[in-house]
């Protein structure tokens, strides 16, 4: 009734009983068997033959007792049928194995939607990858009008405002580079993704590598779009700030970004540089620039998280936020 097709091994008189529904699952009479009877082995496709004895016979030999194996058997046709054995070794008091009874199960409807679902999946991957492809020339085309406008005006402040913009702009323009350039589009590497923005800021600013370092020191974390789009963001925000206030004057110095995992449901993002710092700490609490004002709404209600600023030596902003059970979060390698 299950359509399987049992099969029974007796060892001490060496003999083999394969089910008619074993021979018609390769496309035989098991009348035409019956007078001539051959082993399942002579039948098997070259590349499993040695393979699955080897592995029936350290069964025999060690157990356990029950075992499943998949080989391919070939077909009247010419083809070769993929079968999954599943069979239960018995033994005499002595231990020592005298029959092997079991079942066999065509694997040919099953692989095949496999297969299908496998090109479809590919076929999907493909068409998203194109579609982060085009927003991400798309972003492009915005932060390039952006920068055009910026360099139009003499105004200080209005180019500032527009090269900010262009900034943030870059900034979600990175998260579909780096999705595009992913092998896995659910998810992204945080080191590769910080990598594209700081690389950003640093043309955008005109860093001199010689007076500005970065340093990284990050888990292998992997960030979901929900996460990574608004983490972005924030990062941009914040190193954009240390470039611009904390180290005027060809002042020397570092900003660090650290991407930790603190405990199960915990990730935190430390950011941080040995500059100037903040003189007025009511700027932070009640922050009146678009950027801070930014970061704060960003953490507190896009990350659901907490941010804290410290400035007892430069600037550190300490960023957490909590992972979700369900892997919507970022989870870490």
């Amino acid at each position: 009734g299950s359509n399987d097709a049992p099969w029974d091994w007796d060892l001490d008189k060496k003999e083999h009983y394969y089910s008619p529904q074993w021979w018609s699952m390769i496309g035989y009479d098991p009348k035409d068997f019956f007078k001539v009877p051959i082993n399942s082995h002579d039948l098997m496709h070259p590349d499993d033959a040695d393979v699955v004895n080897t592995f029936i016979q350290d069964r025999l030999q060690n157990g356990p007792d029950h075992y499943e194996v998949e080989f391919k058997l070939k077909h009247k046709k010419g083809h070769y049928v993929p079968i999954l054995s599943r069979a239960f070794i018995s033994r005499n008091e002595h231990g020592e194995p005298i029959r092997i009874s079991g079942t066999n199960t065509d694997l040919t409807e099953r692989k095949n939607v496999e297969a299908q679902i496998k090109a479809n999946l590919r076929e999907k991957e493909t068409l998203l990858q194109e579609i982060h492809h085009r927003v991400k020339n798309n972003m492009q085309v915005i932060s390039g009008l952006l920068r055009l406008q910026a360099n139009s005006t003499e105004e200080r402040q209005i180019k500032a405002a527009l090269h900010e913009a262009q900034s943030r702009v870059y900034a979600m323009s990175a998260l579909h580079e780096a999705l595009y350039k992913s092998t896995n589009l659910s998810e992204i590497s945080f080191e590769s993704y910080i990598s594209d923005i700081i690389e950003s800021l640093i043309q955008a600013f005109r860093v001199d590598l010689n007076q500005i370092k970065f340093k990284s020191e990050s888990d292998k974390v992997l960030l979901n779009m929900e996460i990574a789009s608004p983490l972005g963001l924030v990062i941009n925000e914040l190193i954009s700030n240390s470039l611009k206030h904390a180290f005027p004057n060809g002042r020397i110095g570092e900003i660090l970004i650290s991407m930790k995992k603190m405990n199960d449901n915990e990730v935190c993002l430390i950011i941080s540089d040995n500059g100037l710092g903040i003189p007025d700490m009511a700027r932070w609490e009640q922050p009146r620039s678009l950027g801070l004002k930014l970061v704060k709404n960003l953490v507190e209600i896009q990350l659901e998280g907490s941010i804290e600023l410290d400035v007892s030596n430069g600037t550190q902003y300490t960023i957490r936020f909590a992972q979700d059970d369900n892997n919507t979060e970022p989870s870490v390698l």
